[in-house]
């Protein structure tokens, strides 16, 4: 539930072993969650700066205090804070710490303004691996495309956002970056991203980094799988989900085709028929005993 009760979570390593893990969940009203998360990030932030002697402030203090004992945050999660003005994000943006590996903002009703915003805080910081979207009010996506192009981000999800071919379009230009190091790009669920959009993106794919593409619950037709189709025997994509779109059989059989023949293509979800049809190459004798296992059951 949005409001009253939105989670937080925050998980912060210390030394990097994953056996010193501390695991926070803050519950409280939506405002009080992020200013509990900034106050959280903020305090990782000192802590990491303390530990690198930013500035020299650590210079003097090793013997009291190890670099490796310092509380590093690896992985924050602020979600269905949707009632958060877009302006009160700003000074969390500002303190999320150089350390994060994954950064989930999943549902919180962030505007382009308030998207934007994180992005210029993340090009100055450190931009995490994962950044998480889903279920934001995110459509113009100049700014996050800064971070896809050359920034270090590998995985983005972009699900049940408000994107339109127009979204595709900047995507696809950040896609072209030689410096762009995306590997897993999720769109699901955005009902305004149609085949002239993502015929751009597919594109893109036989000299991009992407190997994930999630495009589920768009209003993607055959126009979109016939680009697909064409590209796949020359990208690098081992993974296509394109169940619950508009598909005709036609359409799917010549995914499925594309991808038999295609060195890289590693699973397909897509819906012929009326049926859920999952493709999956086997590469070894236990992925083929895991499938029929998965018949069988």
């Amino acid at each position: 539930a949005a409001g009253a009760g939105a989670p937080v979570e925050a998980a912060a390593a210390a030394g990097g072993d994953a056996d010193d893990q501390d695991d926070f969940d803050l519950f409280g009203d939506a405002g009080a969650a992020a200013a509990d998360a900034q106050q959280h990030a903020a305090a990782a932030a000192a802590a990491a700066a303390a530990a690198s002697g930013a500035g020299g402030a650590a210079a003097g203090a090793s013997s009291e205090q190890r670099p490796e004992d310092a509380v590093r945050l690896r992985s924050l999660s602020i979600v269905r804070c949707p009632d958060v003005p877009s302006d009160a994000w700003s000074g969390l943006w500002r303190s999320l710490p150089a350390t994060l590996v994954e950064l989930d903002l999943s549902w919180n009703n962030l505007s382009d303004r308030a998207v934007g915003a994180l992005c210029g805080a993340l090009r100055i910081s450190h931009c995490p691996r994962r950044l998480v979207l889903q279920g934001n009010r995110c459509k113009d996506l100049e700014r996050l495309c800064g971070l896809i192009a050359g920034a270090g981000l590998v995985e983005l999800d972009l699900g049940s956002a408000m994107l339109n071919d127009k979204s595709a379009a900047q995507l696809e230009e950040a896609l072209a970056s030689s410096a762009c190091s995306l590997r897993s790009l999720r769109l699901s669920c955005n009902s305004r991203l149609t085949s002239a959009g993502l015929v751009k993106v597919a594109a893109r794919l036989p000299n991009s980094a992407l190997r994930a593409l999630m495009l589920d619950g768009t209003p993607l037709c055959d126009v979109g799988a016939t680009a697909l189709a064409a590209v796949l025997p020359t990208s690098g994509l081992e993974e296509l989900h394109v169940h619950d779109t508009r598909l005709t059989c036609a359409g799917a059989r010549s995914l499925l085709s594309a991808a038999k023949g295609a060195p890289s293509a590693r699973k397909l979800v897509v819906d012929e028929g009326g049926e859920r049809v999952t493709w999956q190459r086997a590469l070894d004798p236990a992925d083929l005993l895991c499938c029929i296992a998965r018949v069988g059951g």
